[in-house]
């Protein structure tokens, strides 16, 4: 289907034919987890999925919230009511130990403050302990 045919479609279809693809992708990828970050688009594909999943005898999946350190209080309050009224558990995941040394988007990160694990990660892009870099999310 082209873009102009998904344009042209009424609401309804659109959610058919967005449900017919999820339909297609749980039953193809077993394991699978949806970001949710709290905006307009990811809390619509979750919606979706949602639907999906109880119109068919399917657990949801996993459902993942990156914490970067910055969100704002209205979207951890918003994901918080709604995972509540659709009761679902959400994974927060973030990473303390660079956020122990931040306090605000522009703080500097030093590398030789981390743990193994990301001084090997960030190796990798070829920082090393005697670098630092800025925390802009």
């Amino acid at each position: 289907m082209n873009k102009e045919d998904l344009i042209k479609m009424p609401l309804e279809a659109k959610i058919v034919y967005s449900e017919q693809i999820i339909q297609e992708a749980l039953k193809k990828y077993k394991k699978t987890a949806i970001a949710w970050t709290g905006g307009k688009d990811s809390t619509l594909l979750l919606w979706l999925v949602r639907r999906v999943c109880q119109a068919n005898p399917w657990p949801l999946p996993s459902v993942i919230f990156i914490n970067e350190g910055d969100s704002f209080e209205e979207i951890l309050a918003f994901i918080k009511e709604v995972s509540k009224k659709w009761e679902i558990s959400v994974i927060e995941l973030k990473n303390e130990d660079i956020l122990k040394q931040v306090t605000k988007v522009g703080d500097i990160i030093k590398v030789e403050k981390l743990d193994e694990i990301n001084k090997r990660e960030l190796k990798k892009l070829g920082f090393n302990e005697n670098t630092s870099f800025k925390y802009i999310y």
